[in-house]
């Protein structure tokens, strides 16, 4: 698995780098959209097994991805605890916001029962799944999953849920609170079922002023991390904290994380000569490249690796696969890597 033995530090004999993308399974892929019109509803593509397991390992089929990451939504959290959401085409997740306003209690054995099948799909990735391929795990960050839980829906302003917290504080804490519990106990399932790495998601880390940043981003992560740590030392864990490289010191520095997940915008150098000695690097790659065809692939993608060349890192993209990218467009990336740089 090179993937996880980068991350590990492990010595790996490889000329290029290894490569998986966010979002690689799901609307790019015509394979995932045939499979996506045979099923009820979206939750029904990710606790079906049947459709769960395809739609995990259709992308490492078509590109030979080397890993694969669990088909899931990061919403998979509240919908376990609870809350009603359903996925409107052409406008995303809906939620009862209803739900965050009552009395939340976290009951874990509810909570798990409800996420039952998704264990036997990781069990069934994991057993088709080539060894030397990893099986990637995730979940969102307390405040990312908040977000859609207050807010009802993506917004683009994120003014609803800051507003929340400043009318509610109290509600909010509580909420962060069970969130916290909830993730640990979720990430912790998923490595039992048989995940191989983990990433945390904090898609929305910079949204928040710096005070709240640190109560509602920062420590939450670092919580979960570090009660995941306790009981799975050699699993692997990835953050992803879009939008927040200024705080990247509290996540390197608290020596929880194998992994760096990296916006497109920071200065990559500063960042290998900062922390290269410390973390493996993923990411960094700004899918508009890919949006831009070939030739842009071709020309801006190795020297950007290039700098990595030297460190542990693996390529992916800065967020997640646009659903308008095309397949060829993730063909030309995959062999712009493997020809190494």
């Amino acid at each position: 698995m090179i993937i996880k033995d980068l991350l590990l530090n492990k010595r790996v004999n490889n000329s290029c780098a290894p490569v998986w993308l966010m979002r690689q399974a799901g609307r790019t892929l015509p394979e995932y959209r045939a499979l996506r019109a045979q099923t009820s509803s979206f939750w029904d593509m990710c606790f079906n097994p049947k459709f769960t397991v395809e739609a995990t390992l259709q992308p490492v089929q078509r590109f030979d991805m080397d890993a694969a990451i669990l088909f899931s939504d990061i919403l998979t959290v509240p919908k376990a605890l609870g809350q009603k959401i359903d996925f409107k085409t052409g406008v995303g997740p809906l939620s009862d916001t209803a739900f965050v306003t009552t009395s939340l209690s976290y009951q874990p054995d509810e909570f798990l029962k409800n996420l039952s099948p998704i264990a036997d799909s990781i069990a069934s990735i994991r057993s088709k799944l080539s060894q030397d391929k990893t099986l990637i795990g995730f979940a969102g960050g307390p405040l990312t999953v908040a977000c859609y839980m207050v807010e009802g829906q993506k917004s683009k302003t994120h003014n609803p849920i800051r507003a929340f917290i400043y009318r509610h504080p109290e509600k909010f804490d509580s909420l962060i609170e069970v969130l916290v519990q909830a993730t640990i106990d979720y990430l912790s399932f998923q490595i039992e079922a048989g995940v191989d790495v983990i990433q945390l998601f904090e898609s929305w880390a910079g949204i928040l002023p710096e005070k709240l940043t640190w109560k509602y981003v920062i420590q939450p992560a670092l919580d979960i991390a570090a009660a995941v740590k306790k009981k799975y030392p050699h699993v692997p864990l990835i953050i992803f904290p879009r939008g927040a490289s200024s705080y990247y010191d509290a996540y390197v520095e608290s020596g929880l994380f194998e992994g760096l997940s990296l916006d497109h915008q920071v200065d990559f150098g500063a960042l290998i000569k900062k922390y290269g000695h410390k973390i493996c690097f993923q990411g960094g790659i700004d899918p508009a490249i890919l949006l831009a065809g070939r030739e842009a692939i071709e020309r801006e993608v190795p020297p950007l690796v290039g700098l990595f060349s030297k460190q542990r890192y693996i390529a992916n993209l800065s967020h997640g696969l646009d659903p308008l990218i095309s397949v060829e467009a993730i063909h030309a990336l995959v062999d712009t890597l493997r020809k190494g740089t």
